[in-house]
Order: structure tokens, then sequence, then C-alpha cells
């Protein structure tokens, strides 16, 4: 537990180091971030001929911000491996105490925490914008989040354990952002088949907190259960595949 810990603490500063030194690309990538919540708003109210006063684009608004944490939750292990197998730094991090698997996911435990300040940070900004319109607890909508990160968590290992086999397959990974808004517009509350999908009930059960809907914690549970699955096999698939990329000598190559 101590090595764990110990770990997690490096990467911790790390993840702070690289943020400090690259200060000016982090602010842009907020600017970015801003721009583009913007820039939907005024697609929406122009070409769609919505405005915010009527409340048509509340929902859609909640939508923007869970996409933006869906890709948190997925790139976090995706996105290391990827840019370890650009620097051909792969086999270093393999040589560490901890398993790849390990190292990969303490590195997404400070990705999620710092998801989750600028997922409570857009959700205060929804409100803002709604204009009060949206009388939701916060924490009634943070929660199926949080408990539906996960599964896109294991997405992300098995995107990770394919692309130490394939080397250039950045398009495909590239593509399941786009794959991303499809899981979090599916109409996945109340449960129906959408619900198996990963992320898709968390996000449809936020969006139904947001606009005031009493969630069953039975809801709750399923989130977690279905989490739960995606994430093991995720971590079942990377093992194996990363295991055959070491029988292959294919870890330093590119």
């Amino acid at each position: 537990m101590r090595r764990v810990i110990g770990h997690l603490g490096n990467e911790l500063r790390l993840a702070w180091y690289l943020r400090r030194r690259y200060w000016f690309e982090s602010v842009l990538g907020v600017t970015v971030l801003v721009t583009m919540f913007c820039a939907l708003l005024y697609a929406l109210m122009t070409v769609g001929g919505k405005s915010l006063a009527s409340g048509a684009l509340d929902t859609t608004i909640v939508g923007f911000v869970l996409w933006q944490f869906a890709i948190v939750s997925y790139s976090s292990a995706s996105n290391d491996i990827a840019e370890e197998t650009r620097q051909r730094t792969v086999e270093q991090l393999v040589i560490v105490p901890l398993p790849l698997a390990g190292l990969l996911a303490a590195r997404a435990a400070i990705h999620l925490l710092a998801g989750a300040g600028v997922l409570v940070a857009g959700f205060l900004l929804v409100g803002w914008v709604a204009d009060g319109r949206l009388q939701f607890s916060l924490a009634d909508v943070l929660l199926p989040v949080l408990l539906a990160s996960p599964s896109l968590m294991g997405i992300g290992y098995v995107v990770a354990g394919v692309l130490l086999l394939a080397k250039k397959l950045e398009i495909a990974h590239g593509l399941m952002y786009f794959a991303l808004i499809s899981l979090v517009a599916l109409p996945a509350y109340p449960v129906n088949p959408f619900s198996l999908l990963p992320y898709a009930l968390g996000a449809a059960t936020a969006k139904a907190a947001a606009v005031g809907v009493d969630v069953p914690a039975t809801v709750h549970v399923m989130i977690a259960a279905n989490s739960a699955a995606y994430l093991l096999a995720g971590l079942v698939a990377f093992s194996w595949m990363e295991r055959r990329a070491r029988r292959l000598g294919l870890l330093g190559h590119w």
C-alpha cells in the first residue's frame, strides 16, 4: 500500500510540474473549451432558432459538460499509452515496481480528480447560463456521472492495449471522442437496452436529475455494476494485450 501511495505522490508531482512548465498550453486548453461551449450555444440559437430563456437548450448544455468529463474518463489510460509510445518510453514504464495497469490507474486517478473539478465548475456554469431554471442538487447530478466514469476507463484500457500492439491506430483512438457524443446523447434513462452501454445510463441519469427527476437508488446500483463490469473487462483485455506485446517485443517499437 505504501508503494502505491508513493507512486501516486510521484505522479501527482509530475503532473504538477508539467502543468507549471507548460502553463500556456493549460490556459490555451481552457480557452478552447470555453470557446467550444460558446460556439455550441451560438450555433443552437442561430441555426436551431432556440433561445436560452425558453429552457430548450438546458439539457444540451448539461450534455456538453458530461461529454467533456467522458473524454477525461476515457482518455486517462489511452492517451498515456499513445504519448509514451510516441516518445518510445513504454519499456521504461514496465520496469517500475507497479504493474503497467496499476501505473496507468494512478495517473487515471489524478486525471479524474482534475476532471471532477472541471465537472463541478461546468455544472456551476450551466446553472448560471440557465439563469436558475435548473434547480438541481449538485450531488444528485455528480453521483451518477462519477459512478459511470470507470466504465469509460475500461474502454480506455482496451484502446491502450490495442495501441501497444498496433502503434499507428491513433485515428481510431481519436474517433472514440465522437463515439462518446453518442453515449452521452442516448436516451438510456429510464433503464432500457441502451443502459447496457458504458457511461450511457450515468449520463442520462445525470441529465434527468438536472431537470428535477427523482432517481431511485437502484439506478445508481446499476450504474456502479455496469462500470465495474466494463472496468474489469478492460483490465483483463489490457493485461492480455500487454503480455502479448512483451512476447512479440513490440513495447519499444513504433
